[in-house]
């Protein structure tokens, strides 16, 4: 996990880890870290947390959730709709949907901040 426990933690309220189920849904309430170096970088005076680091971020819940490693073999139908600034934004709320397929998994993710969607992606992840 790059970015669990650095740039966010997950909140003590989400879900323990299941097994490699079929198909599921998987909700998250993670708390960004708007102390990251990140943000000094990505914009200084006014942080916006990165797009690629929202990506990473659902790969990381769906591997927590599925209790095993996965990394992603593509992206797509990715909407960044409302920027993620961490000053503002503190907590966001992961959704995802996902089934296997194969030898991977294929979810959908939407990330809101209160009921506000922020960004929607289609990922295809694999076991690492």
């Amino acid at each position: 996990m790059i970015l669990l426990d650095s740039l966010y933690r997950i909140l003590p309220e989400a879900q323990e880890p299941i097994t490699l189920p079929e198909e599921g849904t998987a909700v998250y309430d993670v708390l960004l870290d708007g102390e990251h170096g990140i943000y000094a970088a990505h914009f200084p005076g006014s942080p916006i947390t990165p797009g690629v680091c929202l990506v990473q971020m659902a790969v990381e819940l769906l591997s927590c959730h599925l209790g095993r490693e996965v990394v992603m073999q593509s992206l797509s139908a990715t909407k960044f709709l409302k920027p993620v600034c961490p000053d503002a934004l503190h907590q966001l709320t992961f959704e995802i949907r996902y089934e296997k397929q194969g030898a991977g998994w294929h979810a959908s993710c939407t990330i809101l901040a209160d009921k506000d969607v922020c960004a929607r992606m289609k990922l295809k992840c694999r076991q690492n």
